[in-house]
């Protein structure tokens, strides 16, 4: 299985990792707002920045509503990925 961590945990995003947890995947989460309890339950590790996301995970998935932030996110995060590991970002807008 693989550490994932998600930047984004709104409408789109919560669905999918709870999905990825179920599946046994590791999370790493970042949102603006409360972290689901049932993700932390599970084992999900809360992270208190994109950046702190960015050091741990295989993959990094930013789930944003808005280009702008996920532009802002990213750029506040790049300097901690880690150069092997797989990154997308995904916008309803």
């Amino acid at each position: 299985m693989m550490d994932v961590g998600f930047i984004g945990l709104g409408t789109m995003g919560r669905p999918m990792a709870s999905h990825l947890q179920t599946a046994g995947h590791r999370l790493f989460l970042c949102d603006v707002g409360p972290i689901s309890h049932e993700l932390v339950a599970a084992g999900g590790v809360v992270c208190k920045s994109g950046k702190e996301v960015a050091e741990q995970p295989d993959v990094v998935i930013m789930m944003v509503c808005r280009i702008r932030r996920m532009c802002r996110r990213f750029c506040s995060a790049r300097t901690a990925l880690r150069k092997d590991s797989q990154k997308a970002g995904l916008s309803s807008t």
